[in-house]
């Protein structure tokens, strides 16, 4: 990462909205924290539930009424209390938002995801940057988006376009086009009205290896989508006789799988996920993980050799993608949901066997970029 860049003191306002998982939310912190040791004013306002042991340095942090999806059901969006959610609710968060601008007075705003994904929030944010656009000195917006997106059918994506229209105008692409292009998954990238700029990767600081034990650490990131991989890994434990430690991390819905984790060998742990988790990864041996951004983050930051089961529910394309493409490039090794146990740990024996491999350059400057590129424009 770069030195610092020190500025006046500006004030930018990040929106993220998380329904499953907190990964978005941590993308958005990293940059965030960066832009405040800046020396801007950083403020984020959270759509999403609240997350334990979460916190930020030197942000402010506004979380809105809180939605999020029905289990993996994408489709149905839930309150705080897992009822459909109330017009009193929305009417809510529209002024939590309007008053948290008014407030902050932001020059530049910044917006996760959102029109790219997120449809249940159109009329939120529609009206809302509608609302701050009409000003005598229109904002400036960037929408932010990981490298895959989910793919969607040609009659969302021009949806998606016209949004950016009227609303946007720089895309910053978490990533490194080296690796993927946008329009691996946004196929009318071509057509896109405004900017877009590749920021690399937005990682963690990097963690020497320093292997350890001969652990193999299974992870689902939040555990909400990884019950096919505890029960695959689980199984595949149960079958390895070399006495090695498997360590489950359970996520933050451990107590929904609580049966999952009854009478286990000696040789399988469960434990809740830790906050030396790129610490364990640099001194295990193997991970078997999901392949979300923030999971294959934590992969190239430490060095860890690798086994990823995409996350394949509900019509997912962004995980498999991943999966691979990161696998054709020797930065881990793909097991698809629908194998076999066995063939698991046959694949684990064959990764330990093989040593570590190569890892290609990949550009993972994103924290650093993506600051100096908002600080240019406020």
């Amino acid at each position: 990462m770069g030195t610092s860049i020190l500025v006046g003191q500006k004030c930018v306002l990040f929106y993220v909205q998380h329904l499953l998982g907190s990964g978005h939310l941590h993308r958005v912190r990293l940059v965030a924290e960066e832009l405040a040791h800046c020396g801007l004013r950083v403020v984020v306002v959270s759509g999403g539930p609240t997350v334990s042991n979460f916190d930020f340095d030197g942000v402010i942090f506004v979380q809105l009424e809180p939605i999020r999806s029905n289990g993996l059901d994408f489709g149905s969006i839930v309150d705080k209390h897992g009822m459909p959610v109330a017009d009193h609710v929305f009417q809510a968060r529209q002024q939590q938002l309007l008053d948290t601008y008014a407030l902050y007075q932001p020059q530049l705003i910044v917006i996760e995801s959102w029109p790219f994904g997120r449809g249940v929030v159109n009329e939120e944010l529609d009206s809302f940057l509608q609302n701050v656009k009409s000003k005598t000195a229109p904002i400036r917006t960037v929408i932010s988006i990981r490298d895959i997106l989910q793919i969607r059918s040609e009659n969302k994506q021009r949806k998606t376009i016209a949004r950016l229209s009227r609303f946007a105008d720089f895309i910053m692409v978490h990533g490194d086009s080296s690796v993927v292009p946008l329009d691996a998954s946004f196929s009318l990238t071509s057509q896109v009205p405004i900017p877009i700029v590749y920021t690399g990767y937005v990682a963690p600081p990097p963690v020497p290896r320093e292997l350890e034990s001969k652990d193999v650490v299974v992870a689902a990131g939040g555990g909400l989508a990884g019950e096919n991989l505890y029960q695959l890994a689980l199984s595949a434990a149960q079958l390895d006789t070399t006495g090695r430690i498997w360590r489950f991390m359970t996520g933050s819905n451990a107590e929904t799988q609580a049966d999952l984790w009854v009478d286990l060998p000696t040789h399988i742990k469960a434990e809740p996920n830790r906050v030396d988790f790129r610490a364990l990864l640099s001194s295990s041996s193997i991970l078997i993980s999901q392949c979300g951004y923030n999971s294959m983050m934590d992969v190239l930051v430490t060095g860890i050799p690798t086994i990823v089961v995409p996350f394949e529910g509900v019509a997912e394309t962004e995980q498999l993608q991943r999966a691979t493409i990161f696998s054709q490039l020797n930065i881990c090794t793909m097991f698809r949901e629908s194998e076999r146990p066995e063939r698991l740990l046959a694949l684990v024996e064959f990764t330990l066997a093989k040593g570590e491999d190569y890892v290609p350059r990949i550009d993972l400057d994103g924290v650093y970029n993506s600051a100096k590129f908002i600080v240019s424009l406020v």
